[in-house]
C-alpha cells in the first residue's frame, strides 16, 4: 500500500515539482513550491468548484435547516429523514464537501513527505530519468531562508492568510448555535494551522500560503461565476 502510494502519488509530484524547479523557477525551491501549488490546485479546481457550488446552496438552505431542526427537536430520527428530504429535493450531497478536504489532506502529507527528502543531495533516486536537474539543489526561498527549516514566521503567515480564508468561506447563519460554532472556527483553524506549521519545514507552509491565496481568488471566480449561472436562469424563467 505504501509502495503504491509513493509510485502513484508522492514520486509523480515530486517529478512535478523538479520539472518545475528546473524549468520554470530560476532554480528556486520556494518559487518551484508557489508555481507547484498553482498547477496542482488547477488540477483540483473541478472539486473545489463542485464544494463551493454544495457550499453556496447550503447556505441558502440555513433558514429551512433551522426550520426542521426546530420543528422535530425531540424527534432525532424524524430531524434526520427531513433533512435527507430537503438534500434530495435540492440534489445536494452532504457527504460531497468532504471529499475537497480529503484531497487537501493527502496533498498536505504528501508534500510534508516530498519536503522530507526532496531538496536534498538525493534526490535524483526519485527522479524520473527524463527530469534534470542541477546539482546542487538551491533549498531557498529568493535567497531569504531555507525550506528546509521551520519558520515561525512563515506559520504567522500562513495562520493570517487563514483566518481571512475562514472569513471569507464562513457561510451566512441565522444563528444559533451553528453561527456560534461557526464563528469559533474562524478563531480555531488559523489556531491550528500555526501549531501544526511552526513545527514543519518552511516549504509545508509556502505551500499553505499559496494554497490558501489559491483558495480565496477561486472563491471570489467560482462565486462570481455560479450567481452569473443563476442570474442567467432566474431570466431565462421570467
Amino acid at each position: 500500500m505504501v509502495f503504491l502510494y509513493n509510485e502513484i502519488i508522492v514520486r509523480p509530484l515530486t517529478n512535478l515539482l523538479f520539472f518545475i524547479y528546473h524549468t520554470a523557477a530560476f532554480s528556486d525551491a520556494g518559487i518551484a513550491i508557489i508555481l507547484f501549488t498553482i498547477v496542482v490546485r488547477l488540477a483540483i479546481f473541478p472539486i473545489f468548484h463542485k464544494n463551493m457550488r454544495y457550499q453556496m446552496v447550503l447556505s441558502k438552505l440555513q433558514p429551512e435547516m433551522a426550520k426542521i431542526q426546530k420543528e422535530h427537536k425531540d424527534d432525532k430520527e424524524a430531524q434526520v429523514k427531513a433533512m435527507m428530504h430537503l438534500y434530495e429535493r435540492h440534489k445536494i450531497n452532504p457527504f460531497s464537501g468532504f471529499l475537497f478536504i480529503i484531497v487537501q489532506v493527502v496533498l498536505l502529507i504528501t508534500l510534508y513527505r516530498i519536503s522530507m527528502k526532496a531538496f536534498s543531495s538525493n534526490v535524483q533516486a526519485s527522479l524520473y530519468s527524463f527530469i534534470h536537474i542541477t546539482l546542487p539543489v538551491h533549498h531557498t526561498f529568493l535567497g531569504l531562508f531555507d525550506v528546509n527549516t521551520p519558520l515561525i514566521e512563515v506559520a504567522l503567515v500562513a495562520a493570517l492568510l487563514q483566518f481571512i480564508q475562514s472569513k471569507f468561506f464562513m457561510p451566512n447563519t441565522a444563528g444559533g448555535e451553528a453561527a456560534q460554532m461557526m464563528s469559533a472556527m474562524i478563531f480555531v483553524f488559523p489556531l491550528l494551522t500555526l501549531i501544526i506549521l511552526v513545527k514543519l519545514p518552511a516549504v509545508v507552509g509556502l505551500y499553505w500560503i499559496a494554497s490558501t491565496v489559491f483558495s480565496i481568488g477561486e472563491y471570489v471566480v467560482t462565486k462570481r461565476i455560479i450567481q452569473s449561472e443563476s442570474l442567467e436562469t432566474e431570466i431565462k424563467q421570467i
